[in-house]
């Protein structure tokens, strides 16, 4: 990692501590998204939460996370990265303060919905505030593959994080990250990169905020929704259905507006369209394999929530030291070839799972988290690295939005498409189980297609292989 001071702050670190600072704020943003899951229940009995309700302890912050990263990204580059990166954590570590104290239901949604928005402007503010850090391409690669791993490290480890602390007390859970978040924002205000002056209110584009916000929420609600009633609901279909008359208002009046929120020159930038397709798949088709796996673990095994929280730690730990070294190394060879290779080895791992019947459990799910975690570690990086290969200075906030936000899209998509299958399915024997890993290999086998079909393009000189920098 550079070792490059950084000027215009109060005390002078090496862009490695930076780095680092930078990293924890992604570590909570993946940990606030699993941590919930495995205390519902001791939520459901203390709190009086009907079961509707309570599912919007874990979907109300993916809706905000989700709805307001393409927001987030260009406010930070309107209004400061470092302004908004500071302001946004420290609401983050309050709302995680009111929600560890809440003493009703809604006050606990409310706060995780909070906490959500707040992460959908920490995500994007915190990775352009990294990509500033450095001027070589090998060093800002590396630091990128850090920040994408630390980032799979927390989702991985919320689960156990969450276990563990549910035993004492769910209170825990959501309190945990308040000394944290406040830690980061006092270490932030000395040590990063005072914000040049910017004219963010005179370029900020309100119709395009409303409308293209108001879209992705909808979006995201809509698969929620079909996650949980089905896809030919009125409660997904009324929800989608108003997301897409909005995505498509937003992108009219983008196309015309003076100052807009998302210039759409944008997607020429090269590699970005590639890479945001692709962001549907990586984290999507990760959360819906786990969704069928843990499932199968706890009801079928018999193993408890801590348990099955433990057999994706590994996995985790995988992509944290190999994430780094495969950032590297796509500057050598290129970034899309690690993209096919990693999608190649997550659909060995999701299709290896589909001989549960036949391997034992710990070989079963040793050999899955080698190979998951092998694949993300190559592919989830490579993906970021690829999608703000071409973006100007003053885009990256709004390049890593876009990409951050077809992550937190794909995942709601690809889950609630899996969970279909899998309620639709005989509740007989492995059928449900073997139906739902199905759907997984089909929605990585369409991956790998993309994937192959832009190498081909890039093979061709129709498609930059830039890499970034």
């Amino acid at each position: 990692m550079s070792e490059k001071k950084i000027a215009g702050a109060r005390y002078v670190l090496p862009a490695s501590a930076v780095v680092f600072l930078l990293c924890i704020a992604q570590f909570l943003d993946g940990m606030d998204v699993s941590s919930m899951g495995v205390v519902l229940p001791v939520i459901q009995r203390e709190l009086g939460m009907g079961a509707q309700s309570l599912q919007w302890i874990v979907s109300g912050y993916v809706l905000g996370y989700g709805g307001f990263l393409l927001l987030g990204g260009r406010v930070a580059d309107l209004f400061g990265r470092r302004r908004v990166f500071l302001i946004s954590m420290l609401v983050f570590g309050l709302a995680s303060l009111a929600g560890g104290l809440a003493t009703e239901g809604w006050m606990l949604i409310a706060a995780r919905i909070v906490k959500g928005i707040c992460a959908g402007f920490t995500g994007p503010a915190a990775l352009s505030l990294l990509l500033g850090l450095f001027q070589d391409p090998a060093k800002r690669n590396a630091a990128l593959g850090t920040f994408s791993s630390v980032g799979a490290l927390g989702f991985a480890l919320g689960q156990v994080i969450g276990g563990f602390l549910g035993d004492i007390s769910w209170r825990f859970t959501m309190l945990l990250p308040v000394p944290v978040a406040f830690v980061v924002v006092i270490l932030g205000m000395l040590t990063l990169t005072r914000d040049a002056k910017t004219q963010g209110a005179k370029q900020f584009d309100l119709v395009g905020a409303v409308t293209g916000t108001l879209a992705l929420l909808s979006i995201v609600f809509g698969a929620t929704q079909a996650a949980t009633f089905g896809w030919i609901s009125a409660a997904a279909l009324i929800p989608l259905g108003i997301g897409l008359a909005l995505f498509i208002a937003f992108l009219a009046y983008e196309k015309r507006a003076k100052t807009p929120l998302m210039p759409l020159e944008i997607f020429r930038r090269p590699g970005l369209g590639y890479a945001s397709a692709l962001g549907l798949f990586i984290v999507g088709n990760y959360i819906a394999f786990q969704f069928i796996a843990v499932l199968y673990m706890q009801i079928v095994l018999h193993w408890s929530a801590f348990q099955s929280s433990l057999a994706f730690v590994f996995g985790g730990l995988i992509v944290v030291f190999a994430a780094t070294r495969f950032a590297r190394l796509a500057l050598r060879i290129g970034a899309v070839p690690l993209i096919v290779a990693g999608f190649l080895a997550e659909l060995s791992g999701f299709s290896w799972f589909l001989l549960l019947d036949n391997i034992p459990s710990v070989l079963l799910v040793v050999v899955m988290q080698i190979l998951i975690g092998t694949g993300f570690a190559m592919a989830y990086p490579a993906i970021n690295i690829q999608g703000l290969s071409g973006a100007h200075q003053d885009e990256h906030g709004l390049a890593s939005g876009i990409i951050l936000s077809s992550f937190q899209v794909g995942g709601g998509i690809i889950l609630a498409i899996v969970a279909s299958v899998f309620a639709a399915s005989s509740p007989e024997g492995l059928i449900r189980y073997q139906n739902g890993l199905i759907a997984v290999v089909t929605s990585a086998l369409l991956a790998i297609s993309i994937a192959a079909y832009g190498w081909q393009r890039i093979r061709k000189g129709r498609l930059s292989m830039k890499h970034f920098g």
